[in-house]
């Protein structure tokens, strides 16, 4: 239902020309989780918020990027070359792809109530009055589990605690049932109770609605609760991609082995942790060949890691690594 192919998405900035994702590529199934994963700074906000044409004035798309998505009547598009101020945009962005943001408080606005601002949304999308728009408000806000919703739906968002806040968000991303629904590290604020409560409510309302989500975290551990499949980026690129336990229990790229020896294990408490050395570099400053050489342990033996950039090479049936050591091992299984 979506396909995005050779994304690269740069700003314009005073220091200079940003590499923010550069030729990402994806598919997303219907009713399908695809969990984005990497460090901040890796790109999974920028790439997701390009899906929606949300980026900056400043920002843009390289000619060769291409969104295809599949509307609900089963006609395709390429969100890449829709015009910014078009009706099929604003049809597509909210009304068939929906996003959650990571901080609530920041997506919704001081001014108005909760109810204010999804009824202007609903309006926009469905040819209802205002009465007729406040009840599905209501009525989704009961869904999503928050307690006197007839009550909620005048508040402020300054009024409702931080669980709250992040259920009238998914309440106002959901009202218009879309069919892709992106999560930005929507459980990143919050304790590990209403976490879980947030992971629990998006899979059940993902059977009901049958959308396909798309969700980015730096946390491993949410993913793999709640993703069937997985992208790990770095740098803006992708490192590897696959079935998710697949991924988690046999990793292939140095990368997301480094993010997963990062994790602290309940059954290993004296184990010391073991993060990735150095820093991720600055997008002004990306490194040639594999971004990750830098920092790889493996990179000072393979001089191909800072000269040329790996191609993902297939280690296992939908499970890809971009990683000179798999490409030389899977020729070498190959002659």
């Amino acid at each position: 239902m979506l396909t995005v192919s050779n994304l690269s998405v740069r700003f314009h900035t005073d220091e200079g020309l940003v590499t923010a994702v550069d030729d990402l590529s994806f598919a997303l199934q219907p009713g399908q989780t695809l969990g984005i994963v990497g460090e901040s700074g890796s790109g999974k906000s920028v790439s997701t918020k390009a899906l929606m044409r949300l980026l900056p004035d400043y920002a843009e798309l390289d000619a060769n990027s291409h969104i295809v998505y599949q509307t609900k009547k089963g006609a395709y598009v390429d969100i890449a070359r829709l015009d910014a101020r078009s009706k099929a945009l604003k049809q597509v962005r909210g009304g068939e792809i929906a996003m959650i943001f990571q901080e609530p408080s920041a997506a919704f606005s001081p001014l108005y109530t909760i109810g204010n601002q999804m009824i202007e949304g609903i309006r926009l999308h469905r040819d209802v009055s205002r009465d007729q728009a406040r009840k599905l408000a209501i009525e989704m806000l009961d869904r999503v589990g928050m307690t006197n919703p007839e009550l909620r739906v005048d508040q402020y968002a300054f009024q409702l605690s931080g669980g709250m806040r992040q259920r009238a968000m998914i309440a106002s991303a959901l009202v218009m049932r879309p069919a892709v629904l992106i999560a930005d590290e929507p459980t990143t604020a919050l304790d590990v109770t209403i976490q879980a409560q947030i992971l629990d409510l998006l899979k059940e309302l993902q059977q009901d609605f049958g959308m396909a989500i798309i969700f980015i975290s730096h946390d491993l551990a949410v993913i793999s609760q709640i993703a069937d499949d997985v992208l790990v980026m770095y740098l803006g690129k992708e490192m590897e991609t696959g079935p998710v336990r697949r991924i988690i229990r046999h990793p292939q790229h140095p990368y997301t082995q480094g993010l997963i020896n990062a994790i602290p294990r309940l059954e290993e408490l004296d184990r010391p942790l073991l993060p990735i050395p150095g820093d991720i570099p600055s997008p002004l400053e990306r490194p040639t060949g594999c971004v990750f050489h830098t920092r790889c342990p493996h990179a000072a033996d393979h001089p191909r890691c800072h000269t040329d950039v790996p191609i993902p090479a297939q280690t296992q049936p939908d499970h890809l690594a971009a990683c000179h050591l798999l490409t030389e091992k899977v020729l070498e299984e190959t002659v």
